[in-house]
């Protein structure tokens, strides 16, 4: 698709991105550079459904010079192959853990929600199958104990305290901090009150 006012052409952000975790992470490190070395409070990529029945390993075969129809035949499958291995989104997603290594202490905190089918999703023109899809991952989610896991997590991370008063040290191996506790809403929905806690010494950071 050309952009006429820029002259430039866009294609498909899918065609390469579709899972675009990792342009997230990168996205929120720009927007956030005070932060970037810091692990997000949560991060939860949502898929489409895929067949968990099928290997997401792609075989390589040997090329054949025959003249020049096989070596179009070998620059098709090529393509193929790689829009095939940009739109595996399970595979993007191991890929980026992977690359990331959270340690054991924050893997919670990375959630790939993308229930599983035994069978092929519908295709993108399938109109007609969108109920029938519904009712398939309603009944795989309805007993996915990280849906209610995520939620509270959302609501927990929506909180920030603020210390307004330096941090006090007890005899009894605990840390007592006073500030302010506010939420991350418009100031109508928001509200804030004095907050006092008691945490284990071993618990500050």
């Amino acid at each position: 698709m050309c952009h006429q006012p820029s002259k430039q052409i866009y294609s498909d952000g899918a065609i390469y991105h579709n899972n675009p975790i990792q342009i997230a992470d990168k996205e929120r490190k720009l927007i956030w550079p005070s932060l970037e070395k810091d692990p997000p409070d949560i991060i939860v990529s949502v898929g489409t459904t895929y067949n968990s029945t099928v290997s997401t390993s792609s075989e390589k075969t040997p090329v054949t010079r025959l003249g020049l129809y096989s070596h179009g035949k070998s620059l098709y499958k090529i393509a193929v192959d790689h829009i095939a291995s940009a739109l595996d989104s399970e595979r993007t997603w191991h890929s980026y853990i992977s690359v990331l290594q959270p340690p054991s202490s924050h893997t919670i905190r990375y959630v790939r929600l993308n229930p599983q089918l035994n069978e092929d999703p519908p295709g993108l023109d399938e109109v007609d199958q969108m109920s029938y899809i519904q009712d398939k991952v309603r009944k795989e989610l309805r007993s996915d104990n990280r849906i209610r896991r995520v939620a509270l997590q959302l609501i927990a991370s929506s909180f920030y305290f603020e210390r307004s008063h330096p941090v006090e040290f007890s005899h009894h191996r605990t840390v007592r901090c006073k500030g302010m506790q506010y939420l991350f809403f418009p100031p109508k929905l928001a509200k804030e009150g004095q907050r006092i806690y008691i945490l284990p010494a071993a618990a500050r950071q």
